[in-house]
């Protein structure tokens, strides 16, 4: 399907451009780093560490959404850490003391990048719808007596 294809290649490229700055290979962005250490309390050295590993899953899940038994798994992790980096910007920027401000500063960043999870759903689901298509029903089975 030209459109499943379309989509994959999309994601694929949001992907790699991410595993790459993940991984320091183009530059590292300070604000990965920074979210890192707030959300999951890790010095420098172990958020860097942290983010290379994510790097390179970007870059693997990047290939194997083209192999058709595996893309299933690829895309449910895409979908698990496109949605998990896109509230991680709600997470890191909230502040109890000012919840407000704080929402109307982050949530925008949020809904930005919820395309980050929610196209690997929709491919998920279009390969489901696709390959049940595909699968004979009863009535078009064929018998041999």
């Amino acid at each position: 399907n030209k459109v499943v294809n379309g989509l994959k290649i999309a994601i694929a490229c949001t992907f790699i451009a991410h595993g790459l700055f993940a991984m320091g290979l183009i530059y590292l962005p300070g604000y990965f780093v920074d979210m890192t250490i707030m959300i999951l309390g890790l010095n420098e050295s172990q958020a860097t560490a942290f983010l290379y590993v994510a790097g390179v899953l970007d870059l693997v899940m990047s290939v194997l959404i083209f192999v058709p038994r595996l893309s299933k798994y690829a895309l449910l992790y895409m979908v698990f850490w496109g949605l998990t980096t896109a509230f991680a910007r709600l997470f890191a920027g909230f502040s109890s003391d000012f919840m407000a401000s704080s929402l109307h500063g982050s949530l925008y960043l949020v809904i930005y990048r919820l395309s980050h999870g929610l196209l690997p759903l929709l491919v998920l689901l279009m390969e489901k719808k696709l390959k049940k298509e595909k699968l004979p029903t009863d009535e078009n089975e064929i018998t041999f007596s």
